[in-house]
Order: C-alpha cells, then sequence, then structure tokens
C-alpha cells in the first residue's frame, strides 16, 4: 500500500476553538448539501445553546483536522441516559460533514474515531450512537482507493472487513458497518 501524504486527525474539540477555526461555514456547507425543505426550514445557528449544551455535558464535537486546518466534523448530543432506556448512554448524531476533496477514507475514520471515543467516553457501558441517514457522499472514489480504506479501517480500528459498502453516501456506509441509521426524509429507521 502506498504511503499517503499527511494523516488527517480526529479529536473532540471545544466549541471556541471549533468556532474560531470556521466551523460555521462548514456547517453551511453541510445544510446547503443535504438539507431538505431549506426554503421552509432556513439554518438559524444558536451557538451559544451549543455552548450552554457543551458546558452541561450534552454536546461534543470531533474536528477533523489536516495540517491543522479544520476540514469536517461529527457533532453529537450525548446523554448518559435516555428517558426511554434510562441505564443506556446515547449519542445522537446532530451533523457529519467533511469536505468533499478529503471524503471517502477520511469521512470513515471520522465516524469510527467518534464512536471509538464515545464508547471510551460511556465505559463500562456501552454507548448507543444513532447517525441520521443522509444522501452526504462519503465512499471511496475509486476501487483503488476502496481497497486502501478497507486495508487502513482494519488495521486502525481491527476490523474485519471483506467488502465495501453498497453505495456511496452516509446512510450506506452507516449500514456496512453496522449502525442503525435514523432516514429523516422517511422518518423510520433503517440498516
Amino acid at each position: 500500500m502506498a504511503k499517503r501524504t499527511a494523516d488527517p486527525t480526529f479529536a473532540w474539540e471545544p466549541l471556541g476553538r471549533l468556532l474560531d477555526d470556521g466551523i460555521e461555514a462548514l456547517v453551511r456547507r453541510e445544510w446547503e448539501e443535504v438539507a431538505i425543505d431549506r426554503d421552509r426550514m432556513p439554518l438559524d445557528l444558536d451557538w451559544d445553546e451549543y455552548q450552554r449544551m457543551e458546558d452541561n455535558g450534552l454536546f461534543r464535537c470531533m474536528g477533523a483536522r489536516l495540517g491543522g486546518k479544520l476540514i469536517g466534523f461529527s457533532s453529537f448530543m450525548t446523554f448518559r441516559g435516555h428517558p426511554h432506556y434510562r441505564t443506556t448512554p446515547h449519542a445522537m448524531n446532530d451533523a457529519i460533514y467533511v469536505v468533499p476533496e478529503h471524503r471517502g477514507l477520511t469521512g470513515l475514520r471520522l465516524i469510527l474515531s467518534a464512536d471509538r471515543e464515545l464508547q471510551e467516553w460511556s465505559a463500562p457501558k456501552p454507548v448507543r450512537v444513532v447517525y441520521q441517514a443522509k444522501d452526504l457522499k462519503m465512499g471511496p472514489q475509486d476501487s483503488l482507493e476502496a481497497v486502501e480504506a478497507l486495508m487502513v479501517l482494519e488495521h486502525e480500528f481491527g476490523l474485519k472487513l471483506t467488502d465495501g459498502p453498497q453505495g456511496d453516501t452516509l446512510g450506506a456506509v452507516l449500514t456496512w458497518l453496522g449502525y442503525k441509521a435514523f432516514e429523516t426524509s422517511y422518518g423510520r429507521f433503517v440498516g
């Protein structure tokens, strides 16, 4: 396998730093790409509320960076217990985005890195992670990149993967990785 020139990094980051480094523009790009009913539901972020939630342990955001530059994020509403499942920690994906030129392996690693960190956060109990299955394109662009992605994921995350996802949308990737995904456009669980 050819060595990549630079690897992205993934880490939970405070909202203030993410705002300073341009997450608002990335959120807008994500909304423009995948939001449904944009004319009836305009993007109207309440950063103060997000900050209050972060301060109270109810929100976390993982930044994806390449050479220090913010190229993506995955944010979660987190709960130590859910009213329906009081003893099970939950993490509901709020939004996920990777700039198009860095999708594929970076998107997969972002999903798996967030999952691994959320599992550590909730230990000793496993956390139930729920993603929204959007039409955001996430998969590798060609077969060579797909093979490389499988090899990296198997090595980095201790997975045994044989075939890639059937399709390149976030929903297809999440189903392939074994997640239950909530399909926002149909209001039902899939995968």
